[in-house]
């Protein structure tokens, strides 16, 4: 096992990685520890939290609304592309995490969001 650096976000952590073989067990443990600060939570690619009835699909990042790929009252499954976010210069599709019924777009084409904003309601 080796420990290496890595910066992140201007933070450093450090990581043990260790080698596996084919041969071995293959599977992952979190080893890792923060050298100063706490790691920043993964933010998936769509959260959901309850509103009214229904989930909301929250923006995974912080960028600009390229594309709304759904229309209210379209029925939805998990993996459905819903959103098209860019973030520099990158185009980030955000997918659905659950089925349902598209319940209300909650941004425009053009619109820039941060990180955990609103994006869709579904219910």
């Amino acid at each position: 096992m080796k420990t290496y650096k890595l910066k992140l976000n201007n933070k450093i952590y450090e990581v043990d990685i260790e080698l596996v073989n084919e041969s071995a067990d293959m599977s992952i443990s979190d080893t890792s520890r923060p050298a100063s600060t706490p790691a920043p939570s993964a933010s998936p690619a769509a959260s959901a939290t309850a509103s009214g009835g229904s989930q909301e699909v929250t923006a995974p990042l912080p960028g600009k609304i390229l594309d709304i790929c759904v229309k209210e009252g379209q029925n939805v499954k998990k993996g459905d592309l819903l959103v098209i976010v860019e973030a520099m210069k990158l185009e980030n599709e955000v997918f659905s995490d659950f089925e349902g019924i598209i319940r209300a777009i909650k941004v425009n084409k053009g619109d820039n969001v941060n990180t955990n904003d609103a994006l869709i309601a579904i219910g």
